[in-house]
């Protein structure tokens, strides 16, 4: 169970992050400028963009204060972020499987009713 509570957690972060690189390079801001925002060396703040570190409350709440958003706006992009169902590339990835099933079904189909040459034994 905790394993799986960790997992979650790690997948959280990683969406915050991951919205938190939207939002700087929709400012135009880079990762110094952020950084030094949030009182950060350009290091620890990269480690947050990428999931490698765990955001904390006050943390997402100044954050929230610099982009002048709501700090519920991070969490539900990471919730959103994290649903699979809501993430365009789930429906593709879908999709080619359920191609890749359907040209097996028809390999095999055509396998079982092609006549194999016969092979003469020595």
């Amino acid at each position: 169970m905790e394993l799986c509570i960790m997992s979650k957690s790690i997948q959280i972060d990683r969406a915050i992050g991951n919205y938190l690189r939207v939002l700087r390079a929709t400012k135009n801001l880079s990762q110094e400028n952020l950084a030094d925002e949030l009182k950060l060396s350009v290091a620890a703040y990269s480690n947050l963009e990428r999931g490698k570190t765990e955001f904390t409350i006050g943390r997402i709440m100044q954050i929230a204060r610099i982009f002048k958003i709501d700090w519920k706006e991070l969490i539900d992009a990471a919730i959103q972020g994290n649903d699979q169902k809501k993430n365009p590339l789930y429906h593709l990835e879908e999709e080619v499987k359920q191609l890749r099933e359907e040209m097996s079904a028809i390999r095999n189909s055509i396998n079982k009713t092609t006549p194999r040459p016969y092979k003469k034994k020595k």
